[in-house]
């Protein structure tokens, strides 16, 4: 295997659900030093992690980046580690356009800024998905660039279309079933954790939307 004096992890997420695998494998990326790597082992090519992990302010070696179908139609991919990113000011630039990433199992939630009291998610729904009915205990901005669909809010239901605001309070349930193609900016507050996750993962572990 190619560079073989990097000290390297190796990661199997098949059997982990794809919102968790996502959140996995950021945390351990972050924890590595420079000049290390991780092999991960997935039913599709990850590719996504690299815009991830470049929006959460990780240093990465793109140009390491490799990815290879085995034979029994699961991926070997590699990210590594790089030095540490310059400083900046903070901000960010990009858009629905550049970040778009659909998911052929669920929704796809793209993050692309993360700090310690609110996280940016751009979110894309292929028509007839769902991100199922949880109640998280942070607090809900989820705006409709893009696409129609139904959402819970609370007790309540209401219609989407491009331009609606949903408003949630944490603790509040909140849950979102795109009827056509959905893009939509998806801010929660605080950063979740991962038990903000839990319900979410087991829904769509069992299929459910509800």
């Amino acid at each position: 295997m190619e560079h073989q004096n990097r000290k390297q992890l190796i990661i199997d997420v098949r059997e982990t659900t794809p919102t968790e695998r996502h959140n996995k494998v950021v945390e351990i990326f972050k924890g590595l030093n420079p000049g290390e790597e991780i092999l991960i082992i997935s039913d599709r090519e990850p590719i996504h992690l690299i815009a991830e992990i470049k929006h959460n302010g990780i240093p990465i070696d793109e140009s390491a980046y490799s990815s290879k179908e085995r034979e029994d139609g699961a991926y070997e991919s590699i990210l590594v580690k790089g030095q540490v990113a310059e400083l900046h000011d903070g901000v960010k630039f990009t858009s629905m356009d550049s970040e778009r990433h659909y998911l052929d199992d669920m929704f796809s939630p793209v993050g692309v800024y993360s700090g310690d009291s609110y996280k940016v998610i751009l979110t894309y729904i292929k028509g007839g998905q769902c991100i199922p009915v949880h109640s998280p205990q942070v607090d809900l901005i989820f705006a409709v660039i893009k696409g129609t669909g139904t959402a819970t809010g609370g007790d309540q239901e209401f219609q989407l279309e491009p331009g609606s605001i949903l408003i949630v309070p944490r603790g509040k349930r909140r849950g979102i079933v795109a009827r056509t193609d959905m893009e939509a900016i998806h801010v929660v507050s605080p950063a979740p954790k991962d038990e903000d996750h839990k319900e979410v993962q087991a829904k769509i572990s069992r299929g459910e939307c509800a």
